[in-house]
């Protein structure tokens, strides 16, 4: 992978976590003047094996760099104490596939909820040798590589609002936007910020390129009303809750879903047992991939059979076991309330396991969705808060930590008649106890197996 356009610049990353210390070591040989930083003795020690050049940001003068890349986690506050900093020229280390030599096609996925699915799955059903996956999941910078210049690749890219909000000039071919609802405002501090940094999605697009918009929820709704007043890209609009007379719509009917584009004048149908997805919300990660494979050209034939293999996301509403009535559901991805809700709505007979590191509004709301939950195992740093969210519409305990939490859930699951679901979808960040929602889920995992495991051994 060559970055020609890019020999005779100067770059500047702060922050060398997993992307940063990725994106240095495939910069270091390609631009003409590197130096970085992080704030970690231990990260800095790693990034001196590699021959990395670190200085203090403070005895830099920053406004001589051509690009100062801040790492996706570290806020722009961070660089409040710098002189001329109107002038620093702040991206994101998404920006850097722009500069990729060669032909591409970049397809952008972002929203609250569902990046990660709709990125695999249409990276699954796509099934092409040209296709890599990048951003927020797949490779890392570093280890992306890329076919000849002679065959086009085709890169999707799964972004978050905090790389969004500072990107300058990347244009996405394709664009798709997911949903919104509150999330990050710790970070972003308003609705309207958040909101706008998911926008940049679609700030560079071309006449030609597409939009893809997802208008089920009233921000989104907004987004449709006003888009050809913000952006000149061909939009196509798709909803799982209504009908579209000039968009993509789908219909959940008994045995299937039902599919209708109004774009391409085409409806098909698949039957339900035939997917290896358990969540309704997955319906719209499910449209989402169907239109972009229809904009690239695949077949409806061959999107529907391939979607059909498709297993699923690993920590995502992921069915890991199942022991004497009791089926263990792995949601460890949830890292908020509305993630959790459509875990919620997709099974029955709940044993919830929830709790961690709540978001600046908790769970507000949750009351409304506990129409399936018959108990709920509250754990982490924030449970008492979380639990004044329920209002006393179900029976709550509160647990230390996740061991404690599933131990208790599968005592007093074991002891109940018919199916139970125990359901780890913890609607909160997992930084309280974990490093990230993989270890999280992981341990979780762990758990199930090392208890169908005793359990199974003292039975016989």
């Amino acid at each position: 992978m060559k970055f020609k356009s890019i020999k005779s610049k100067s770059i500047f990353v702060i922050g060398l976590g997993i992307s940063g210390l990725s994106l240095a070591r495939k910069l270091k040989n390609n631009c003409n003047k590197l130096v970085c930083w992080d704030d970690s003795l231990d990260v800095r020690k790693r990034a001196l094996k590699f021959n990395l050049n670190l200085k203090l940001p403070t005895n830099v003068e920053l406004n001589r760099f051509d690009y100062i890349v801040l790492s996706p986690g570290i806020s722009e506050s961070y660089l409040d104490n710098y002189k001329n900093k109107k002038k620093i020229k702040l991206i994101s280390d998404i920006e850097f596939f722009r500069f990729i030599d060669g032909k591409k096609l970049l397809v952008g996925i972002t929203g609250t909820n569902g990046k990660s699915t709709t990125t695999k799955m249409l990276e699954h059903t796509l099934e092409r040798s040209n296709v890599k996956i990048a951003g927020n999941i797949g490779l890392s910078f570093s280890e992306l590589k890329l076919n000849s210049t002679k065959q086009k690749n085709l890169i999707i890219i799964e972004a978050s609002s905090y790389q969004l909000e500072r990107i300058d000039k990347i244009r996405f071919n394709i664009a798709c936007l997911l949903n919104i609802s509150p999330d990050h405002l710790e970070r972003h501090q308003t609705m309207q910020n958040y909101l706008n940094a998911k926008l940049k999605i679609f700030k560079n697009q071309k006449r030609n390129d597409h939009a893809i918009v997802c208008i089920d929820d009233d921000y989104c709704k907004k987004v449709r009303e006003t888009f050809k007043k913000k952006f000149i890209s061909k939009p196509i609009f798709f909803s799982v809750k209504q009908k579209i007379k000039n968009g993509v719509f789908l219909e959940e009917k008994k045995d299937v879903l039902e599919i209708t584009n109004n774009i391409h004048n085409e409806f098909f149908t698949i039957f339900k047992k035939n997917l290896n997805i358990f969540g309704k919300h997955d319906y719209q990660n499910l449209l989402a991939t169907y239109i972009i494979n229809k904009v690239l050209g695949t077949s409806t034939k061959k999107f529907i059979k391939r979607s059909q293999s498709f297993s699923g996301l690993e920590h995502r509403l992921e069915k890991i076991g199942s022991f004497k009535g009791l089926n263990f559901f792995n949601d460890s991805k949830s890292t908020n309330l509305e993630s959790s809700i459509g875990a919620l709505k997709s099974l029955k007979n709940i044993f919830w396991i929830a709790g961690g590191l709540s978001k600046s509004n908790g769970l507000k709301g949750v009351e409304n969705h506990l129409l399936n939950v018959k108990r709920v195992f509250l754990y982490g740093q924030d449970r008492y808060k979380i639990l004044k969210s329920f209002k006393k519409k179900v029976i709550i305990n509160e647990f230390l930590n996740l061991d404690v939490a599933f131990e208790k859930a599968f005592e007093l699951a074991s002891k109940k008649t018919g199916e139970i679901n125990i359901l780890f979808s913890p609607a909160c960040a997992s930084f309280d106890q974990f490093k990230n929602f993989e270890e999280r889920g992981k341990k979780f995992k762990l758990l199930v197996k090392q208890k169908i495991y005793s359990c199974k051994n003292n039975d016989s």
